[in-house]
């Protein structure tokens, strides 16, 4: 047993060096400390809410949806959504009808959130939310 698991170490280790090979273009030294300036400069720590916040008086990159709208979307989308366990998707609602998600138990929303997390991803490029091909 020991000499199958340390084949397949060899192998596992041998993919990652050709792996890294494959991404030949990283970014300079000089381009990822330019980055890094540039996003300090605009947000700050929140150890209240464990996040980065944008500093007061800054704007965020043109074209760039806010957190509040990108939720938004998603609540949204499961109001004219529900999970469906037997196909593990979200339908649409019968009858076209917006639930009001509101009147849902919080663990039920967060359930749902959960699941809608797992198969949904926020495409930035394209402002909405994309499903996630499994």
């Amino acid at each position: 047993m020991k000499k199958s698991s340390a084949v397949s170490l060899l192998l596992t280790s041998l993919l990652i060096s050709f792996a890294g090979a494959v991404h030949a273009q990283t970014p300079s030294r000089d381009q990822i400390k330019m980055d890094r300036n540039t996003f300090l400069s605009m947000y700050n720590w929140s150890e209240t809410a464990s996040n980065w916040v944008l500093k007061s008086g800054m704007a965020p990159p043109q074209g760039v949806k806010t957190r509040e709208e990108i939720v938004s979307m998603r609540d949204d989308f499961l109001s004219m959504h529900v999970w469906s366990e037997t196909m593990s998707e979200f339908v649409p609602i019968k009858g076209g009808k917006p639930r009001d998600v509101s009147t849902m138990t919080r663990e039920q929303f967060r359930m749902e959130a959960a699941m809608f997390n797992m198969t949904h991803r926020f495409d930035e490029a394209n402002s909405k939310w994309i499903k996630v091909s499994r």
